[in-house]
């Protein structure tokens, strides 16, 4: 017999930063869903919203204190900062920084910097505004 699938309110709430529905998210923060409740991959609200580049949802979870680094440096799983440099969200990138993300962490398989991944995918904006804060 297969195992039944139960949807949690954290599943719910990730399934709608996934998909950027700023409504729902907003709806069960304020029921008081517990924004860090990460799935068995250890994903989050947040690096789902900022996988995606949904900026507004970003905006509201990091308002209701989703944690910018939920990891340590050298851990192994992906960070919010790491995704959305990947896939190139500068202005989710500064969002992140600006809420304390570490940018000099090593984090992923590869260990590596969110500058680093960001320039072997090719997103040069937000690798040269990584590389700026060094200089800082």
């Amino acid at each position: 017999m297969a195992a039944l699938q139960m949807d949690t309110p954290a599943t719910a709430l990730r399934n709608a930063a996934y998909a950027g529905d700023l409504g729902q998210v907003k709806g069960l923060i304020l029921e008081g869903v517990d924004v860090n409740v990460a799935d068995q991959h250890r994903r989050t609200a947040l690096l789902h919203a900022c996988e995606r580049g949904h900026i507004e949802v970003v905006t509201v979870l990091l308002a209701a204190g989703a944690w910018p680094d939920m990891y340590e440096d050298y851990d192994t799983f992906d960070t919010p900062l790491m995704v959305a440099a990947i896939h190139g969200h500068l202005e989710i990138v500064k969002k992140l920084i600006v809420a304390g993300a570490d940018s000099s962490f090593h984090v992923g398989f590869s260990q590596r910097t969110a500058e680093s991944h960001a320039r072997s995918y090719g997103q040069m904006e937000v690798a040269d505004f990584l590389a700026s804060l060094r200089s800082r």
